[in-house]
């Protein structure tokens, strides 16, 4: 066994787990803090409710997806494309985390994008191999 599967497998995992941040941490934290004065939720969401929560579940299925190795070259590009909007929309690149964060995930899906999931993905040839169960 190579280290070449191995090191796919962490770039997947590693990937899913930027996206998952993002989305998790925009959606999930928020709704979560309460004011210590009055103990009501202090989540405040943008004017686009639906877009907001349809774009972070979107990046939450996208991040389960490239976590297991489904069809990871092309689900890889659509999380980069959208995690990268939706940063630069959310927060522009003003902020510096969130200018690095589009680096690392670049510098993270590129692997992936290049040679796929690896051998360790569940389904290597995506849904084509449910077929034959």
């Amino acid at each position: 066994m190579t280290v070449t599967p191995l090191a796919q497998c962490a770039f997947r995992l590693a990937f899913a787990y930027i996206l998952a941040n993002q989305a998790l941490s925009t959606l999930v934290v928020p709704s979560l803090a309460a004011e210590a004065s009055t103990g009501v939720s202090a989540f405040r969401a943008p004017v686009e409710t639906f877009q907001f929560i349809a774009v972070n579940a979107l990046l939450i299925v996208i991040a389960i997806w490239v976590a297991f190795g489904i069809r990871t070259r092309l689900v890889t590009a659509i999380g980069l494309v959208i995690y990268a909007g939706y940063t630069i929309s959310s927060g522009g690149l003003e902020a510096d985390n969130l200018g690095i964060g589009i680096f690392v995930a670049f510098g993270l899906a590129l692997p992936l994008l290049a040679a796929g999931g690896g051998a360790f993905a569940l389904y290597r040839k995506g849904w084509s191999g449910l077929t034959d169960l």
